[in-house]
């Protein structure tokens, strides 16, 4: 399961809303990946611990957190090697609101696999939830290099630039998701809201275009902000 930060970027925040797409914080099974099914986990697991990290996950599916954390506890206590056990408790932290021990966490994947794109995306949104942009985007940098054509770290990092106000570098990694995924709506609806920032009107109202071209019905709240915008900025 990618974990991608659900922020939309506009003037007057009255929307929170959570898109599956590609996204966000990395967690382990060994079913196929996808948005409601954690990824492989890093390591080799033996079999019970396993057994262990494949009950966090449907726990942490389930968003029952503090069940998931038991889980991965126990797989740890009989694999203490096991990266993804740990990349896989950071995100249940996360969720919870806990970024101390999420991070912690993180940092102890990537002791036992440096190499581990996932951990450092995923440290990098709880860097981001604490408005640590600096840390946030070196972490998203880092997953990037590590796997370039996983579009999650584009979008985060996307995210980060726009939180500290760097709307030049936000528009540039969301048309790099977009380059992969035109379809995607949360990268349009926040690129159209950067432009805005910068008074790239023009742009903003083609993004928004974008957005209610492919924005499924059940976000009329954020279709209805969209065609206001359009409106607006078309005059």
């Amino acid at each position: 399961m990618n974990y991608r930060l659900a922020n939309f970027f506009w003037a007057s925040a009255v929307i929170s809303l959570l898109l599956l797409g590609c996204g966000g914080c990395v967690i382990a099974a060994p079913a196929d990946e996808n948005a409601a099914a954690p990824a492989a986990a890093e390591g080799k697991a033996s079999g019970n611990a396993q057994t262990l990290v494949d009950e966090g996950n449907r726990y942490a599916a389930k968003g029952d957190y503090d069940r998931a954390i038991a889980s991965y506890t126990q797989a740890l206590a009989l694999d203490p090697k096991l990266a993804g056990a740990y990349n896989n408790r950071g995100v249940a932290y996360q969720s919870k609101g806990d970024y101390d021990r999420a991070i912690a966490d993180f940092n102890q994947a990537l002791v036992l696999e440096p190499r581990y794109p996932g951990a450092y995306n995923n440290r990098g949104v709880t860097y981001k939830n604490k408005r640590d942009y600096d840390r946030a985007i070196a972490d998203f940098n880092q997953a990037i290099r590590l796997n370039p054509q996983d579009m999650t770290s584009y979008y985060n990092r996307a995210v980060a630039y726009a939180g500290k106000g760097d709307y030049r570098r936000a528009i540039a990694d969301y048309d790099q998701v977009l380059s992969a995924n035109p379809k995607d709506v949360l990268a349009y609806f926040n690129k159209a809201a950067a432009c805005e920032k910068l008074g790239r009107n023009k742009e903003a109202v083609a993004a928004y275009k974008g957005f209610l071209q492919y924005a499924p019905p059940q976000l009329e709240s954020a279709i209805d902000y969209a065609k206001q915008r359009v409106k607006a900025l078309g005059k």
